[in-house]
Parts: structure tokens; C-alpha cells; sequence
């Protein structure tokens, strides 16, 4: 086929109409971009003045004031004045924060969890039902999965956990030994896609065992087919690097869908999400990262007191269970309870002052409660499912705080803690110049027992706390969430 070339004349008349073509991509391409929910009819450009502003990297500014304009922060400044033109929000004798962060959550995912011992052979297709062959199988294994492209946008649980002043979550997917990649979600808008901050922050692990007739039918079990995984995803990198340096001669490796996601765990570039709720899980746990090459964030934490210099002295960062252990409400009220399961109890929301005294990153979520009673132990890690949509977070928060947990300490485990342990800091998590503009305004130091959220901004966007008490559901139902 012969390529026209126009004449010189005609490119000049052709150039017009190109830059008009281009433009108008442009334009509609910024507005795809740009489109979100708007919760409020009300001015997209604010000044919050007089407010106490905690940042959130432990400077707080009193009577300050915070810009934003399109959904950005543009300026943080103490005893500014707000620029003309825009609206106006007094928060006098009111806290500003950053938004909060649940670190580990299911929100937005109400998809049902794919159902049996669903399986990826070697080449990514379906494989047979149990019994299992061997780590070939890929029993349980669903890399591939990303929970961002699942979210339901009209999930009621945001609205719930965006009203105690929750402005972002990280949500895995449901199910699996291997469910999946967890997205980092701001918990506002009408469409799924305006939610998502980072679609691919971690990997989600799980540990469990249930429905299984063979192989990996045991903790041991598990664990040797992560380790067989993992090795399996190191070797098909390999294969695929030299192949990519130098074809010639090498036979083409075969895709594998399994695989190809977890590349970047397997060489340590990606965080893996592993479950270690009592301390030796988590010891067990970093021995484990540590010999796949993987780098770890652990979630549960019901022991970090005992972990705490262990986990400094690894430098491994971990996801804390805000859902304490406490007795079954409907065990044997006659039955023995053991000491050390007391002990659990009672020491459980003391852990976060020792991971803070010890130097330990750690975040907060609100998962599912491990049992805590005689009898098999149940759920270790807490998996997680969105709980805590009437501040039950904030009221276990303020538990740790008068447990010892300094407030400083346990504000940046909402907020600078989860988006630096998944790679976000550059946009949420402090209150900067450049960041995007989630703030909670609370009528007082919000872990004081009585402090209310007010008003909360999410992508620049406010919602008026009561008004979503009135619009909204209470959001407190947990779809089912496996273990």
C-alpha cells in the first residue's frame, strides 16, 4: 500500500484542523480525568481559618489555615488569611487532621468470594477439584485478581466509615491463600474508578486451610506451597529476563497468569500483606519473608507487645487489629478460660505503645475478631472486613491511648503510617502543599471520649457529617468475608 503524502499546501490547511482535533481530545480527555462524585453544591475552592491543624509529622499549627483549590492543599499556614473568592470555613476552636487511613479493610468488595477450591494451573486455566496434585495446582491462588477492578462505588460501609472521618482504605480481595492485590481507595464518589488512589499497593496472603481434602490442608501445608510459589515466581522471571535479553535460539517461555503478578513481590519490589496476629506468627512470619526474599507487612498484632523489638529489629512495619480480643459472648459462662488467653485480653490494646516506644511503623484497621476463648484458636490476624462504621475504630484507638499510646503516636498510625507502608505519602497522610485535600474537622482533640467528626473532605470534595446521617444507611452489615 502506497502512503500518500498531502502536497505542502495542503499541510498547511490540514495543520488548523489537527491542533482543533487535538485539543478537543485534550479537553475531553481532562474531563474523564478530572470527573468526581460532588457530594456538596457548594464552592470546589476552600479556606478552612482559625482551626487547630495537626499535620500529621507532628507539627500542629494553632489557628492556622488551609487552601484548596481543585482538590488539592495549597498552602498550610498559621494566622493566614483566606484568599478572596472562595469558600469559607470557620473552624475556630475546632481540630483539622488529615484524613484517616484503615489500613486493611474489604471495602467496597461485595462480589461474593469465589466459591470451592477454585485453582490456577501452571498455565493460568481452570484446574480440576480437590484432590490436589501438588503445588502445580495453584490451589487457592488468585494473583491475578486486582480489588480495584471489583469495587462496587455504592458500597454504604464508605458512607459509614467516611462519617467517623475515614477519608481513605486499603481493601483487599476476599478468599484464597493467595487473594489477590490489594487497592489504596479515597472513600468517596459515584464511580468505582474515581475511588481508586493506587489500584496494586500489596499482595494479600492468607493462611488458611478450610476445604481442603489434601495438600495444602495445614498450616505446614500452606506454608510449603508459599514457599514452592514464590520460588516458582522467582524462576519464571528468570526464564523470561534471558529470554527478553536474547531470543535467538532460547524456546519462548510460556505465559503464566499465576505467576506474572507476583514478580514483583518475589524480587522484594512489592509488599506482601502476611498474617501474624500472637507473636510467634509473627516470627515465623519474617523468618518466612526473609527466606522467600519478600519484603512483609504483617497484619493482626495482638501481641506486639511481646514483638516489638523484634519486629525494630527487622525493620518489618505491621497492620494492627483495632478489634481487641475479648470472651465470646456466647461461650460457657462456667468454662475455664485459660491465663494466657486472659493475658491476651488484657494486653492486647497496650501493644501499640510498645511498637511506638520501639521505633516499629505500624497502622490501625478494624478487622474481624480472632477468638478468644477455650477451645481451637480461630481467624488469626483478624481477617479483615470493614467493620467499625460508627467509630468503633476511634473508641479502640482512644483504648490504646489510655493505654499508653502517645497521641501524636496514634494519629500518625491513621494517617503518614499506612500511606508510607503503602507507598502513598506523596499524596495523603499530612496536611502539605501538593497533597490531596482529605481533612476530618472535629469539634475537639478527636481522642478525647466525647470528640465528634464534623465535617470531613475527601479529593477537595466536603461532606457535612449530618447530612450523611440522614441520606445515608448505617452501613454497619459486613458482607461475608473468608478467611
Amino acid at each position: 500500500m502506497v502512503r500518500r503524502i498531502p502536497p505542502r499546501r495542503d499541510r498547511r490547511l490540514l495543520a488548523p484542523l489537527a491542533a482543533l482535533l487535538v485539543a478537543t481530545v485534550a479537553t475531553s480527555a481532562a474531563a474523564q480525568l478530572s470527573s468526581r462524585a460532588v457530594a456538596d453544591a457548594g464552592p470546589r475552592d476552600w479556606a478552612i481559618t482559625g482551626g487547630m491543624v495537626h499535620v500529621g509529622n507532628g507539627t500542629v499549627l494553632d489557628q492556622a489555615t488551609v487552601v484548596i483549590r481543585d482538590g488539592l492543599i495549597v498552602s498550610v499556614e498559621a494566622g493566614s488569611d483566606a484568599p478572596a473568592g472562595m469558600g469559607r470555613l470557620d473552624a475556630a476552636g475546632k481540630h483539622v487532621y488529615p484524613g484517616f487511613i484503615t489500613a486493611l479493610s474489604d471495602l467496597g468488595l461485595r462480589a461474593a468470594a469465589p466459591q470451592g477450591r477454585q485453582a490456577a494451573g501452571p498455565g493460568g486455566g481452570p484446574s480440576p477439584p480437590p484432590p490436589s496434585r501438588g503445588p502445580e495446582d495453584r490451589p487457592d491462588t488468585f494473583s491475578w485478581r486486582l480489588a480495584a477492578d471489583d469495587l462496587q462505588a455504592d458500597d454504604d460501609r464508605m458512607a459509614a466509615r467516611r462519617r467517623a472521618g475515614f477519608t481513605s482504605a486499603v481493601t483487599a480481595p476476599r478468599g484464597g491463600i493467595v487473594g489477590g492485590r490489594a487497592a489504596f481507595l479515597n472513600l468517596a464518589g459515584d464511580d468505582a474508578r474515581d475511588l481508586v488512589l493506587d489500584p496494586d499497593v500489596a499482595v494479600m496472603v492468607r493462611l488458611g486451610t478450610r476445604g481442603f481434602r489434601s495438600f495444602p490442608g495445614s498450616a505446614m501445608g500452606v506454608i510449603a506451597y508459599l514457599r514452592q510459589l514464590f520460588m516458582d515466581a522467582s524462576h519464571y522471571a528468570e526464564v523470561w529476563r534471558m529470554y527478553e535479553e536474547d531470543p535467538a535460539g532460547l524456546a519462548r517461555p510460556r505465559y503464566d497468569r499465576a505467576l506474572a503478578p507476583l514478580v514483583p513481590a518475589a524480587a522484594g519490589e512489592q509488599a506482601v500483606l502476611l498474617p501474624a496476629a500472637l507473636d510467634k506468627e509473627v516470627r515465623r512470619m519474617v523468618g518466612l519473608a526473609h527466606e522467600f526474599g519478600i519484603r512483609p507487612v504483617l497484619y493482626g498484632g495482638h501481641e506486639a507487645g511481646e514483638s516489638a523489638a523484634f519486629l525494630a529489629a527487622h525493620g518489618v512495619p505491621i497492620l494492627v487489629n483495632l478489634n481487641w480480643p475479648k470472651a465470646d459472648p456466647e461461650a460457657d459462662p462456667d468454662a475455664q478460660v485459660p491465663l494466657r488467653t486472659l493475658r491476651l485480653r488484657d494486653r492486647a490494646p497496650a501493644g501499640p505503645a510498645a511498637l511506638a516506644a520501639a521505633g516499629v511503623r505500624f497502622a490501625f484497621y478494624m478487622g474481624e475478631a480472632p477468638r478468644s476463648g477455650p477451645g481451637p484458636p480461630g481467624r488469626r490476624g483478624g481477617v479483615p472486613g470493614g467493620r467499625g462504621g460508627s467509630g468503633d475504630d476511634l473508641a479502640a484507638v482512644r483504648q490504646a491511648v489510655e493505654r499508653g499510646l502517645d497521641r501524636e503516636a496514634a494519629l500518625t498510625a491513621l494517617t503518614m503510617a499506612p500511606a508510607e507502608i503503602f507507598g502513598v505519602a506523596d499524596r495523603v497522610g499530612t496536611l502539605q502543599a501538593g497533597r490531596i485535600a482529605n481533612l476530618v474537622i472535629a469539634d475537639r482533640d478527636i481522642f478525647e471520649e466525647d470528640a465528634k467528626v464534623e465535617t470531613v473532605f475527601v479529593d477537595g470534595v466536603i461532606h457535612r457529617v449530618d447530612t450523611d446521617d440522614e441520606e445515608e444507611t448505617d452501613g454497619e452489615e459486613t458482607p461475608g468475608h473468608e478467611g
